[in-house]
């Protein structure tokens, strides 16, 4: 699509990942996201609550190995901007969404998944959804 807008994603809750639109999206994962609990996060590297999200939770060892890290471009042609921080070292899967959609999302975007089942859904802060303070 050319934009895509993430609207309440408190209605995914409840729902299978394989639903959820933006989900679709996502490659394939070793361990699926249907297998325990899972956490995809959807980040942008000019995003303040992102940097400090990475840098602060997601450098857990035993947090890290439930997530998958979903890079959001900046722009449709362009995945980073000038303004980006670097990723620490962590133990996160990675991925990203295509080029070519103005991907309208408020980042950090989390949702939890337990079984393939979204649990806690959450645009613009992670602390609820990764279970951090």
């Amino acid at each position: 699509p050319r934009t895509w807008f993430a609207g309440d994603v408190q209605r995914w809750v409840g729902r299978r990942w394989q639903e959820i639109d933006l989900l679709r999206w996502l490659p394939a994962v070793e361990p699926p996201l249907e297998v325990g609990q899972r956490h995809v996060v959807f980040y942008r590297r000019s995003c303040p609550h992102c940097e400090e999200m990475f840098w602060t939770a997601l450098v857990r060892p035993e947090l890290a190995r439930t997530v998958l890290a979903v890079e959001v471009p900046e722009r449709p042609d362009r995945l980073r901007g000038e303004q980006s921080w670097p990723l620490p070292a962590t133990e996160v899967q990675h991925a990203a969404l295509p080029l070519g959609t103005d991907w309208i999302i408020e980042t950090p975007l989390v949702v939890t998944l337990q079984d393939g089942v979204v649990t806690c859904a959450e645009e613009g802060d992670y602390h609820r959804c990764l279970g951090v303070r």
